[in-house]
């Protein structure tokens, strides 16, 4: 987490000097003007000259953690006209100018500024400030756990169902494609509140919140369902030079559509070389937000030794000298996965969906 640390006085640049030599790598330090008319200090720091609102909107889209030497009513102030989603907005801490206390003020929890204040606080030997009802109660909220496990709510606004559920003393199921028990290991233990059970279970659960972790676009209706979407998912692409990113989009959509699975849950998109001049696709992995990963074809077609079950096309073989792209780009992405969809056809486009091992 890139983090900037924002100081108005000289006394907060001894705190300041305290952050950027603990998190080396992670903290730029910007001094606002300073009360004696000096330099900046000799180690490594910005000077800003100018109010403090247009130091911040500089800030804002560029750091993950903002900490402000102030009083929390400054930050207050200067970060409510940025404001715009706690998935996107940066995790700010505030610390007072004596260094006693650590205060998570916004995205606690999926922006991370409950760790950070954590963090903060055992370097300079504060007392960290947290106020988000789960962890006053030392529970893991379901946020928490997503980002953890690198995993997508969906929809986001279902994690506030769950949250009250847990801080009301409510057992939250979370039914996993994968084995529960491997969720639990990547977790370290299994929150207080939560209970990881099979996906297969769901059928039998009683009426209240469900919560599946799994790609799986389940059948409806299923009332108070929230997915957790692991990313795990690789779209091995093929298609004809000059093929539009629309094009590209819609059938990856028309693929996960197919196989029952969820965008939301690709963790990137693959091809063979030949297609890194390829502007349609590399628009579609960005609009997507995913990499896209590439092969050659030499290796995709060791790759393609000694397996028949994968679909290879002689076209392909005849133009580029590839035995095939979609299904083994997939396939090699995802190291020891496995073949969620075969090669589909959609307009000019070749999809084909492998699913890594996950967690």
């Amino acid at each position: 987490m890139r983090i900037a640390v924002i100081t108005l006085t000289t006394g907060g640049l001894i705190l300041a000097q305290r952050l950027h030599e603990a998190l080396t790598g992670e903290c730029d330090v910007y001094v606002l003007g300073r009360p004696d008319g000096g330099d900046a200090p000799g180690w490594p720091a910005h000077r800003y000259h100018g109010p403090l609102s247009g130091l911040v909107a500089g800030l804002w889209d560029t750091y993950r953690g903002i900490v402000f030497i102030s009083a929390v009513g400054i930050a207050v102030r200067v970060c409510a006209p940025f404001l715009k989603d706690k998935r996107t907005d940066p995790a700010v801490v505030v610390v007072d100018e004596r260094g006693e206390y650590a205060i998570s003020l916004l995205s606690g929890h999926w922006g991370g500024a409950n760790d950070l204040a954590r963090r903060v606080a055992s370097v300079l030997g504060a007392n960290p400030v947290v106020t988000t009802a789960t962890d006053g109660q030392g529970k893991m909220g379901l946020d928490v756990l997503a980002r953890r496990l690198g995993l997508v709510p969906d929809p986001f606004a279902g994690i506030k169902q769950a949250n009250a559920a847990l801080v009301n003393g409510q057992t939250v199921a979370v039914y996993c494609e994968p084995n529960p028990v491997k969720v639990a290991q990547a977790l370290g233990e299994v929150p207080p509140g939560l209970a990881l059970r099979a996906l297969e279970e769901m059928g039998g659960a009683p009426p209240g919140l469900k919560v599946a972790l799994t790609s799986l676009v389940l059948p409806e209706p299923i009332l108070e369902l929230m997915y957790l979407r692991p990313r795990h998912l690789v779209v091995g692409v093929g298609c004809r030079k000059g093929t539009p990113a629309g094009d590209i989009l819609a059938a990856i959509q028309h693929a996960c559509r197919t196989a029952d699975r969820s965008c939301l849950s690709i963790l990137s998109l693959a091809s063979v070389s030949l297609k890194e001049d390829e502007a349609g696709l590399h628009e579609a992995a960005a609009t997507m937000g995913v990499p896209l990963k590439l092969h050659s074809v030499e290796d995709i077609n060791k790759f393609m030794e000694g397996k028949p079950e994968l679909n290879s096309s002689a076209i392909a073989y005849r133009r580029i000298g590839v035995k095939a792209v979609c299904e083994p780009a997939s396939l090699m992405e995802t190291g020891n996965g496995r073949r969620v969809l075969p090669k589909t056809i959609w307009g000019k486009v070749t999809v084909a969906i492998a699913a890594a091992d996950w967690p």
